[in-house]
This record gives structure tokens, C-alpha cells and sequence, in this order.
């Protein structure tokens, strides 16, 4: 009766340990377990790691510095500094960063442990989660790439809409400097005498202030259907009188 409870109790902690594995072996993520210590000397790690970076679960656990010697030259001061600062102060330690997997590809990797502490509070070891962040940040990088070019595609819009405003601004300064020199000339033609009026040719501005000039003092109407000109020209017939206002 007593190897009973026994032989059930085993098959019970077998029965525990399986399900224990397939479900540490089914996250897909390398889990595991650091010494408290300044090279974080790997005392456990999940299958995945071969996964992950491809290294063997016996390669990564027997070289306490393959850790560091893998991590980007970038990225391990960094990350180190932060595993450091975990230990003295007993706090989490949670980054980023890239990791050469056994090919030479560069793995991106999000690393969070905790500290696991005995009942008397004294640090036993690391529990942490290793997961692969390569795909994540292949789609940041390529959305980062796409707000580069959107705004320089921006960016260049408006400096093509600055060129065009200046553009506009030149022709209206050009058009209204046409205008000007148009008016000054048209005042200039206004001031022409007599003499400016040609022979046997349409009446002009000039022709008509010399007709008026002429006859100013003949009275308030024009006796003579035509006028003689100084210079001896001569200015055509007008079918209208002139009259001036009674006082």
C-alpha cells in the first residue's frame, strides 16, 4: 500500500516536468537562466536559442563569453552598461539590441530578465526571455525609409511652389513696368504741338490742340471748314462747331 502514493507521486512529477517543457519549448522565444554575476553565465537555456541565433543549447550554455562576443560592436557598451546597473541595483533588465547569429546575420533581439530572489531575499539568479525583433525592425526601417522620401517629396513641393510664387512676382513686376512705360510715352505723345501732325493723315492729339489753338481767338465758332497749320500743313475738315460757355 505505502509504494502506491509513491509510484503515483513520480509519475505525477514526470507528468509535471513534460507539460513544464513542451510549454517552455513551445514559446517562440529563448528562455533562460544567468548567474548573478558579470559575465551573466548562462546555467540554462531553451532550444530555441538554436532557433533564434543558431547556436546549440551546449554552445551557449558552456562559453560563458559567447554572450558579449556576439552582441554588435554598437550596441555593447550599451547593453552592458544596463546588465551592470541590473545587478548592483537588483532591477529589471529590459533593451534591445542586435546579436551575430552563427551565419553572420545580425538577429535583432528584445532581452528582459528579472531577479529571482530566495525567502531570506538574497539573489539566486536571472529568469529571462529572449525574442527575436528581426522582422519588427525591418518594418520599421522601411517605414522610417517611406517618411524620408515623403519628406523630401514635401520638401521639394515647396521649393518648386517658392520657385513659382517668384516666378509670378518677376512677370507681375514685369507686366506693371510694361504699363508704365506705355503711359509715359502715351503722356508724351499728349504733349506733341502742331507740327507733329502729318499731311494728309488721320487727325492726332497734336493736330487737334494746334486746331483749338489756333481758332481760340476767332470767336465761339469755327468759320472755316479747314485750318492752315504752321509749317504750312494742314489739318483735314471737322463737321462740328465749336462753342464756348455764355457767362
Amino acid at each position: 500500500m505505502s509504494e502506491l502514493p509513491v509510484a503515483e507521486f513520480l509519475q505525477g512529477l514526470r507528468e509535471a516536468h513534460e507539460t513544464y517543457k513542451h510549454l517552455v519549448e513551445g514559446i517562440p522565444a529563448s528562455l533562460y537562466v544567468d548567474a548573478v554575476d558579470d559575465l551573466s553565465t548562462n546555467l540554462y537555456t531553451s532550444p530555441q536559442i538554436q532557433t533564434l541565433l543558431g547556436f546549440t543549447v551546449q554552445e551557449w550554455t558552456e562559453d560563458p563569453n559567447l554572450w558579449i562576443a556576439r552582441m554588435h560592436e554598437d550596441d555593447r557598451e550599451r547593453v552592458v552598461r544596463a546588465h551592470q546597473e541590473s545587478n548592483r541595483t537588483g532591477g529589471p533588465f529590459n533593451t534591445e539590441y542586435r546579436v551575430y547569429a552563427r551565419d553572420g546575420s545580425v538577429v535583432w533581439v528584445h532581452d528582459e530578465a528579472v531577479l529571482v530572489r530566495d525567502e531570506n531575499g538574497e539573489p539566486m539568479y536571472w529568469r529571462g526571455i529572449m525574442s527575436d525583433l528581426s522582422k519588427q525592425k525591418q518594418a520599421e526601417e522601411k517605414l522610417r525609409k517611406s517618411l524620408d522620401v515623403l519628406r523630401r517629396t514635401m520638401e521639394d513641393r515647396r521649393q518648386l511652389l517658392l520657385r513659382l510664387e517668384d516666378a509670378q512676382e518677376e512677370e507681375r513686376r514685369r507686366i506693371a513696368a510694361d504699363i508704365h512705360d506705355d503711359s509715359v510715352q502715351a503722356m508724351a505723345a499728349g504733349r506733341r504741338g502742331p507740327k507733329d501732325c502729318p499731311p494728309r493723315r488721320g487727325v492726332g492729339p497734336g493736330c487737334l490742340r494746334g486746331i483749338l489753338s489756333s481758332f481760340a481767338a476767332s470767336g465761339p465758332t469755327l468759320r472755316s471748314p479747314s485750318a492752315s497749320l504752321p509749317g504750312g500743313n494742314t489739318c483735314p475738315k471737322w463737321p462740328f462747331r465749336i462753342t464756348t460757355p455764355r457767362t
